[in-house]
Order: structure tokens, then sequence, then C-alpha cells
């Protein structure tokens, strides 16, 4: 079973999604000259079949009817491309040349020298669209296909291969099935070379995307992606009719932290202190630093009570990291502002505004204050 999976897996890769317009694209580009070959191949065949004297007569209905049934493959294989799913469209691709190959030494068993170039075609097609498996899997059918034709028409005394001397036989043997193989290292060297630079490409754009979404001291999210998140979520939230919560904090006293022992100091507290609260949250909850010492919670699936219970929670947290400071900083406490998603809003700007509002009266109430917007409310009546 693990032989089978991984022989699978080797000949009908997963392809990532990093690589699926890659891989759409080049099939897009084997696909066209896959039409130009149906041309070519008839016109090659027919020419051939009707110059050389001493080559088997393949009737032209058949020709007519393999190239036919080449388009309507090809057909088949631009359906397998709009629908996302490249590997599929590159075997079929790669079959008509071996299939078409095949037929024409059934056909005119004579007629080796040519079939042997759409084999090698057949190699060159699966390797470039489905990766290298495939190109050796090609490869090999290639070199057999090649034997056991060569040793048919020596038997019938069929062609100029019933004259070949044994050293020009022997040369002719080896030959396709180097050239196939060759190629097929080739293509896996080249596939090797795009996974790689894909991958690397891949994470420099991870590495761009997390710089552009964390802040760089404490290591949380930054206001932008505070910002696609909550936009994220209030969409949801409004789709499915379900609570969101937002908490925005601000730290007490922490400008006289940083006159009193420097910045550098600070922004070791700074750390502490996000991670004191990184901790107690839930992994679907969100905690991001949106200013020098402000922070903001964005909490799914959560009502304002229970907001306000998470809260206390923080506030003892961050107390708890304070304590451990040995009293170089004295208690650690916060304001907080609590907001929730309302039936009424069309855009997440209300809510900020709200959250933004009980901050306020919470810092204008004192220090380590909770206000939630029912309290802006109440006290604007």
């Amino acid at each position: 079973m693990i032989v089978f999976r991984r022989l699978w897996s080797t000949l009908y890769p997963r392809v990532e999604f990093e690589q699926l317009a890659y891989r759409r694209r080049l099939a897009s580009r084997v696909l066209v000259i896959h039409f130009g070959a149906m041309l070519v191949w008839l016109v090659s065949v027919l020419y051939l079949e009707w110059s050389v004297v001493d080559v088997s007569f393949v009737p032209p209905a058949a020709n007519l009817a393999a190239a036919v049934a080449g388009v309507l493959v090809g057909l088949l294989a631009w359906l397998c491309i709009r629908r996302n799913r490249p590997v599929i469209a590159g075997y079929l691709l790669a079959l008509v040349p071996l299939s078409l190959g095949t037929l024409n030494l059934l056909l005119g068993p004579s007629t080796i020298h040519f079939t042997s170039v759409t084999w090698l075609v057949s190699t060159v097609m699966a390797g470039a669209v489905i990766g290298a498996g495939a190109a050796f899997a090609f490869a090999a059918f290639a070199s057999l296909m090649t034997l056991g034709s060569f040793l048919l028409a020596r038997a019938g005394g069929l062609g100029s291969i019933a004259q070949l001397t044994p050293e020009s036989a022997a040369i002719f043997l080896l030959s396709v099935p180097i050239a196939s193989i060759v190629t097929a290292v080739i293509i896996s060297m080249l596939s090797a070379q795009v996974q790689r630079t894909i991958d690397r490409l891949h994470s420099q754009a991870q590495r761009l995307s997390s710089l552009a979404n964390t802040d760089p001291l404490t290591h949380l999210a930054n206001r932008r992606y505070l910002l696609e998140q909550l936009d994220r979520e209030f969409a949801r939230a409004r789709r499915y009719h379900r609570p969101l919560s937002l908490i925005y904090i601000d730290l007490d006293g922490f400008k006289a932290i940083n006159d009193r022992h420097g910045h550098l100091y600070g922004d070791d507290v700074l750390q502490g202190a996000a991670k004191a609260l990184s901790g107690i949250l839930r992994t679907t909850d969100l905690l991001a630093r949106i200013g020098g010492d402000e922070f903001a919670v964005l909490m799914p699936e959560t009502e304002v009570g229970e907001a306000d219970k998470v809260t206390d929670k923080l506030r003892r947290a961050l107390a708890a990291y304070g304590n451990r400071l040995g009293g170089r900083v004295g208690l650690l406490t916060f304001c907080a502002g609590v907001a929730t998603i309302h039936p009424e809003d069309d855009t997440i700007e209300g809510m900020l505004q709200r959250a933004d509002e009980a901050l306020y009266l919470a810092k204008n109430d004192g220090v380590g204050q909770t206000r939630s917007e029912f309290d802006v409310r109440a006290a604007a009546d």
C-alpha cells in the first residue's frame, strides 16, 4: 500500500496553490503546440507514406481519424485546464503523441524512426506539465516500445530496419532510450529548479507579509492586520448574525516608565505586557498593538458581558507581570473600552468609534477603569 501511494504521488503529483497558475500557463502553451503538432503530424506521416518506397502504406483515413481524435483530446485537455486540473490535461496531451506514434507503428511497423520521435515528444510534454515522475514513466515506455517494435521489424524483414548491421542496430536501440532518459533527467532538473524558485518566492512573500502585518517590537499583529481581520469577522458576524466584540486597551502611566527608566526598558515592559496579555486569550482572539502603549483585542463569538470578564482577566494578568518586575514600575494597569457589533452597522467604522469613545470615558474616570459603549450611552443620557 505504501509503495502504491508513493507511485501514485509520483505519477499524479499534487499541485500546490503556488504552482497552479504556473502549471496552467504551461499546460496552455503545450496545448497550443499540440494543436499545431496535429497538423504537422498528419502532413509528415502522409508525406512519408506516399514518398518513401520501402515504407508500408498507412491508410490516409487512419491518419485523418487519428488527427481528429487528437483534436478532440486537445479540447478535453482545454476543459481540464479551465477547471484547474493541469495534471489531467498533461496526461491527455502527452498520451496523444504516444498513442499516435504507437498506432502508426502498428499500421506501418517500418516507420519506427518516425514514431520514436513522437514518443520523445510525449516524454517532454509529460515532464513539462505533469512532473519528473511522469517523464521517467513515458521514457521507460518509449524505450520498451522501441525495443519491441525493432524486434518485430527485424523478424518480419520490414524496411530499412531489417538491413541494419548489428552495430547500427545497437546504436539505434540505444539512441531512443538514452535520448528519452536524458530528456527526463533534464526536465527533472528544471522542474526541481522551478520548485526551488517557487518555494523561495513563497518564503519571501510570507516574510514580507509577516513584516507588513506584525508589530516589530512585540511581534503582535499591527493595526493594519487588525483592521483586515476585523473587516473579515465583521462581515461573517453580520452574515450569520453572530456576536463580535472589540476591546481597546491603553496602559496607564506608561510615559512615566519611559521617563524614569528609559525607552529601552520601556520596550522590554511592552514586550512582557504583550506576552502576559496574549497568554490568557483564546486562539480565536486577536491581540494587536495599535499604538505606542495601546492594544486592541478582537473577540469573535463574544458578547459585551463576556468581553468585560475577559478584560478583568487581562487586568489581572498584567498586574501579575508587573509584580514579577520587582516593584520597579509599580502596579501595571490599563483602561479599556468595549464595543460590540450592532445589527444596523454597515461598516466597521461605527464599531471602532464606539470602542474609542468607551476607552475615552474610561480614561476620564481614572486609572484601571473599563467602560463599554453602553456606559457611553448612559453617560450621554
